[in-house]
């Protein structure tokens, strides 16, 4: 309900773009194709990050967004298996892949606010309860993975240096039917050209 209320807020403020911060010349110097990383902290999950692409076109961008939320292996993977290579591991996760459209607002030249949503398709994996409930000690816990579409928001706040890079932080939400989930993150954003 609380992510409901996030989102439809910020869908309010992407219909007000005519009304708040009119600066079309400004904006257009920042046009640029970029890529970014950011990593965070999850309520749910050990780790998190999230990155992706987007291209810049005055007040409007359209982006390709990837994150994904993991736990560290458990203790049982870390007893049975020591320390060999742990890559092939599964663990409890959600990752996502979004399409995104947003507007972007340029404050005092230097100040870049971004609100974006759109849709995106969230793998979710989870501990297999009835294989793990009944295998025996030497078998490793099982996860099995589930697939559904969410509806990603953001909110990002960036500090541009020059056209090409800058530095910042989001919050990022996605309303789904897994594990709806928002989080907070910072990391660096750079142009292509």
């Amino acid at each position: 309900m609380k992510t409901n209320k996030i989102i439809l807020t910020i869908l309010l403020l992407l219909s007000l773009d005519n009304i708040l911060f009119a600066q079309k010349g400004e904006v257009s110097e920042l046009n640029n194709f970029y890529f970014g990383f950011e990593i965070g902290k999850s309520k749910t999950y050990d780790n998190y990050a999230q990155g992706g692409v987007w291209l810049q076109m005055d007040h409007h961008y359209f982006k390709i967004s990837m994150s994904s939320a993991s736990d560290n292996r458990s203790e049982e993977q870390r007893l049975l298996k020591g320390d060999e290579n742990e890559s092939y591991i599964k663990t409890p996760g959600l990752a996502d892949l979004g399409l995104m459209y947003g507007k972007t607002y340029l404050i005092l030249k230097h100040h870049q606010l971004q609100f974006g949503s759109g849709v995106s398709v969230i793998t979710q994996t989870i501990p297999d309860v009835e294989f793990n409930n009944n295998k025996q000690p030497y078998h490793l816990e099982r996860f099995k993975e589930k697939v559904t579409v969410g509806l990603p928001v953001e909110l990002k706040y960036v500090y541009v240096f020059k056209k090409g890079f800058g530095v910042g932080a989001s919050w990022r939400a996605n309303a789904n039917s897994f594990d709806s989930y928002g989080n907070f993150t910072v990391g660096l954003s750079m142009g292509l050209f």
